[in-house]
């Protein structure tokens, strides 16, 4: 590639090597500096943040169990009916396989 077993480099090499003298450096886009967030300075914040965190899963956990109770058996094996039915072809006119 850049450097063969005999010392010398080859002039058509893809592999590109940077130098302080470069031309082709990239300008500092000028980001400001990083600033801390509260919860990363404040253990009491921290915490806060925690628990809010879990409050939301146990809400996903409580609405998913509400959900469930909500549907009966018998919507559920209408549900699991269609499905685990395979749909009738676009062109069929007859009712025994609908």
């Amino acid at each position: 590639m850049g450097n063969h077993s005999d010392g010398t480099k080859a002039q058509g090499s893809a592999v590109v090597t940077s130098s302080e003298e470069s031309e082709e450096q990239f300008r500092n886009p000028g980001l400001p500096p990083h600033r801390p967030r509260l919860t990363d300075v404040d253990p009491k914040r921290a915490k806060g943040a925690e628990r809010q965190v879990i409050l939301l899963f146990v809400l996903s956990m409580l609405g998913s169990l509400l959900f469930g109770s909500h549907t009966s058996a018998s919507q559920l094996k209408v549900i699991f009916t269609m499905l685990t039915t395979p749909s009738p072809p676009a062109n069929c006119s007859c009712r025994t396989c609908c």
